[in-house]
Protein backbone atom coordinates (compact mmCIF):
# COMPACT_ATOMS: atom_id res chain seq x y z
CA UNK A 1 0.00 0.00 0.00
CA UNK A 2 1.27 3.18 -1.23
CA UNK A 3 0.93 6.97 0.04
CA UNK A 4 1.44 9.20 -2.25
CA UNK A 5 4.59 11.87 -0.85
CA UNK A 6 5.38 15.23 -2.95
CA UNK A 7 8.93 14.73 -1.52
CA UNK A 8 10.22 11.64 -2.34
CA UNK A 9 7.42 10.26 -4.95
CA UNK A 10 4.88 7.36 -3.33
CA UNK A 11 6.00 6.18 0.48
CA UNK A 12 5.18 2.68 0.55
CA UNK A 13 3.21 2.14 3.59
CA UNK A 14 3.11 -1.91 4.17
CA UNK A 15 3.79 -4.50 1.46
CA UNK A 16 1.95 -7.87 1.65
CA UNK A 17 3.86 -10.88 0.50
CA UNK A 18 1.60 -14.19 -0.34
CA UNK A 19 2.36 -18.28 -0.95
CA UNK A 20 0.95 -20.50 -3.78
CA UNK A 21 -1.43 -22.87 -1.82
CA UNK A 22 -2.88 -26.26 -3.58
CA UNK A 23 -6.49 -26.56 -2.20
CA UNK A 24 -9.11 -29.49 -3.31
CA UNK A 25 -12.59 -28.47 -2.54
CA UNK A 26 -15.53 -31.41 -2.42
CA UNK A 27 -18.82 -30.75 -3.34
CA UNK A 28 -22.43 -31.58 -3.97
CA UNK A 29 -22.17 -35.00 -2.36
CA UNK A 30 -25.18 -37.08 -3.01
CA UNK A 31 -26.48 -40.83 -2.10
CA UNK A 32 -29.14 -42.30 -3.90
CA UNK A 33 -30.54 -45.61 -3.11
CA UNK A 34 -32.65 -47.55 -4.52
CA UNK A 35 -35.33 -50.14 -3.16
CA UNK A 36 -37.46 -52.94 -4.44
CA UNK A 37 -41.22 -52.78 -2.52
CA UNK A 38 -42.78 -55.99 -1.82
CA UNK A 39 -39.73 -57.68 -3.67
CA UNK A 40 -41.12 -61.59 -4.97
CA UNK A 41 -38.04 -62.87 -3.47
CA UNK A 42 -36.30 -62.37 -0.67
CA UNK A 43 -33.18 -60.83 -1.33
CA UNK A 44 -31.71 -57.84 -3.70
CA UNK A 45 -29.53 -60.60 -5.35
CA UNK A 46 -32.38 -62.43 -5.91
CA UNK A 47 -34.56 -59.99 -7.62
CA UNK A 48 -31.51 -58.88 -9.74
CA UNK A 49 -30.98 -62.42 -11.09
CA UNK A 50 -33.98 -62.21 -13.17
CA UNK A 51 -32.43 -60.63 -16.63
CA UNK A 52 -35.86 -58.38 -17.48
CA UNK A 53 -35.73 -57.04 -13.84
CA UNK A 54 -32.00 -56.02 -14.00
CA UNK A 55 -32.43 -54.54 -17.44
CA UNK A 56 -34.98 -52.04 -15.89
CA UNK A 57 -33.98 -51.22 -11.95
CA UNK A 58 -31.64 -48.39 -11.42
CA UNK A 59 -28.62 -49.36 -9.66
CA UNK A 60 -29.18 -50.52 -6.22
CA UNK A 61 -26.58 -46.96 -4.68
CA UNK A 62 -25.02 -44.21 -6.25
CA UNK A 63 -22.68 -41.95 -5.04
CA UNK A 64 -22.00 -38.64 -6.84
CA UNK A 65 -19.86 -35.77 -6.13
CA UNK A 66 -17.22 -33.52 -8.00
CA UNK A 67 -14.22 -32.20 -6.86
CA UNK A 68 -12.10 -29.03 -7.55
CA UNK A 69 -8.40 -28.21 -7.38
CA UNK A 70 -7.44 -24.83 -7.12
CA UNK A 71 -3.98 -22.90 -6.59
CA UNK A 72 -4.94 -20.02 -3.96
CA UNK A 73 -2.60 -17.34 -2.71
CA UNK A 74 -2.11 -17.45 1.38
CA UNK A 75 -0.89 -14.15 3.23
CA UNK A 76 3.08 -15.42 4.49
CA UNK A 77 3.84 -11.83 5.55
CA UNK A 78 3.09 -7.90 6.28
CA UNK A 79 6.05 -6.19 6.19
CA UNK A 80 5.55 -2.13 7.71
CA UNK A 81 7.82 0.93 6.51
CA UNK A 82 10.10 0.80 9.35
CA UNK A 83 11.02 -3.39 8.73
CA UNK A 84 8.85 -4.44 11.44
CA UNK A 85 6.65 -7.31 10.24
CA UNK A 86 4.32 -9.69 11.00
CA UNK A 87 4.69 -13.62 9.74
CA UNK A 88 2.39 -16.07 9.42
CA UNK A 89 3.66 -19.59 9.45
CA UNK A 90 1.69 -22.96 8.33
CA UNK A 91 2.11 -26.42 10.34
CA UNK A 92 5.07 -28.78 7.90
CA UNK A 93 3.06 -31.34 7.96
CA UNK A 94 -0.68 -31.40 8.90
CA UNK A 95 -3.08 -30.31 6.12
CA UNK A 96 -6.43 -28.94 6.20
CA UNK A 97 -9.14 -31.91 6.49
CA UNK A 98 -12.08 -30.16 4.01
CA UNK A 99 -9.28 -28.94 1.33
CA UNK A 100 -5.99 -30.82 1.88
CA UNK A 101 -4.63 -27.04 1.92
CA UNK A 102 -2.18 -25.49 4.30
CA UNK A 103 -3.02 -25.03 7.96
CA UNK A 104 -1.82 -21.58 9.69
CA UNK A 105 -0.12 -22.75 13.02
CA UNK A 106 2.16 -18.92 13.93
CA UNK A 107 1.41 -15.78 13.77
CA UNK A 108 4.72 -13.92 14.73
CA UNK A 109 5.38 -10.65 15.01
CA UNK A 110 9.53 -9.44 14.51
CA UNK A 111 11.61 -6.23 14.50
CA UNK A 112 13.44 -5.09 11.58
CA UNK A 113 16.29 -7.11 13.30
CA UNK A 114 14.31 -10.40 12.85
CA UNK A 115 13.93 -10.94 16.68
CA UNK A 116 10.62 -12.04 17.73
CA UNK A 117 8.48 -9.46 20.18
CA UNK A 118 5.81 -11.99 20.38
CA UNK A 119 3.91 -14.79 18.41
CA UNK A 120 0.20 -16.88 18.56
CA UNK A 121 0.10 -20.31 18.42
CA UNK A 122 -3.21 -21.34 16.65
CA UNK A 123 -4.61 -25.31 18.55
CA UNK A 124 -7.23 -26.91 16.35
CA UNK A 125 -9.76 -29.90 17.13
CA UNK A 126 -12.02 -31.22 14.72
CA UNK A 127 -15.41 -33.19 15.77
CA UNK A 128 -13.97 -36.80 14.45
CA UNK A 129 -11.04 -36.60 16.93
CA UNK A 130 -11.19 -34.02 19.99
CA UNK A 131 -7.62 -34.72 20.54
CA UNK A 132 -5.97 -33.31 17.40
CA UNK A 133 -6.65 -33.33 13.35
CA UNK A 134 -8.60 -36.08 12.21
CA UNK A 135 -11.00 -35.75 9.19
CA UNK A 136 -14.04 -33.43 9.69
CA UNK A 137 -14.48 -29.87 10.00
CA UNK A 138 -11.37 -27.80 11.98
CA UNK A 139 -12.69 -26.10 15.25
CA UNK A 140 -10.15 -23.21 16.50
CA UNK A 141 -9.09 -24.09 20.64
Amino acid sequence: IEMPNSVNGNLVLVTFTYNNSQENYTASVSRTSSRVLNPPNPTWNDYMAVPYNASVTKPKEVHSYYTIGTTTKKLSRITFRDDTYVEFDTHPTLEHPETEGELLEYIRIKDANNIENKHYKLVYEDESNPNGIGTDRLWLN
